[in-house]
């Protein structure tokens, strides 16, 4: 019952916190039988199947913190000795919701754990369905080796740059390559598409509306120094009428390396169709 209540307390919360990921997957729960146990001198690692999209400690006594190295990797340990039993709440990329009870044992005999699929309930089937067909495509594009476009900018030693756009059915596929050259990491706040007016009104704001991915394939959380990735932004297809524009927005999260670029309709109609 503990459990069930920690889920409809922390769900809202989770659930904001995927929109700002920029995800639109219907979110599944799973609550783990097994207690994880841990002490303060040894870091537990729980490997996901999928990216963790963000994390909530049921108390401060847990110390945990996504692996800088393996975007699916949460590692965990203990703040002080002997606290009372409480839980963690993990939400993954691909919409799966993981409760574990957490415990504090002196030496704990199991430091890695492995956490596969969640498998979701049969009436939602075509949307699991969807999202792999996304994922299937989405992945064939971030293989591509040459680029079918090349819109992008560089500063600060950042750069965000359009490889392609490519179509499937009635769906687009945006190839993103996100590069940091500096030695400063790059925490992303915000990578998303807007449509918006070409031209803003005198004394005026210029109007702007969200377009929500279908799905999204690569981390789009954090970009570590001295490296380079790419993200694939899947939405319905698109197309802009006169005077339309859409604009990729890559924002820093605490900073000021902001990027945008402009993407016209002349961009869209070259799109190139996914086998």
């Amino acid at each position: 019952m503990k459990l069930l209540l920690n889920i409809l307390f922390y769900m809202p919360l989770l659930m904001a916190e995927l929109c700002s990921a920029q995800s639109s997957i219907k979110t599944y729960a799973r609550v783990h039988r097994d207690t994880i146990k841990i002490n303060e001198k040894q870091t537990t690692n729980i490997l996901f199947a999928h990216p963790i999209t963000v994390f909530d400690r049921g108390s401060a006594d847990i110390l945990a913190q996504r692996s800088p190295m393996a975007a699916d990797l949460l590692q965990i340990k203990a703040s002080e000795s002997g606290f009372e039993n409480t839980n963690l709440s993990v939400l993954c990329a691909d919409g799966s919701l993981h409760v574990f009870n957490i415990s504090y044992e002196q030496n704990p005999t199991k430091l890695i754990w492995e956490v596969g699929d969640v498998q979701p309930d049969p009436v939602n089937d075509s949307a699991t369905q969807a999202r792999k067909r996304y994922h299937a495509r989405a992945l064939k594009v971030s293989q591509l080796l040459v680029p079918s476009m090349s819109v992008g900018r560089e500063r600060q030693q950042i750069g965000l740059r359009l490889n392609g756009i490519y179509i499937s059915e009635d769906q687009m596929y945006f190839h993103v390559k996100l590069t940091n050259k500096s030695y400063i990491p790059f925490d992303i706040s915000r990578l998303a598409l807007y449509s918006s007016d070409g031209k803003r009104a005198r004394r005026g704001a210029r109007q702007e509306i969200e377009i929500p991915p279908l799905y999204v394939l690569g981390d789009v959380r954090r970009l570590e120094r001295r490296s380079a990735h790419s993200v694939v932004l899947v939405t319905p297809k698109l197309s802009l009428g006169k005077g339309k524009e859409l604009r990729l927005q890559l924002w820093e999260d605490q900073g000021g390396r902001h990027h945008q670029l402009v993407i016209k309709n002349k961009h869209l109609m070259k799109a190139v169709p996914l086998n």
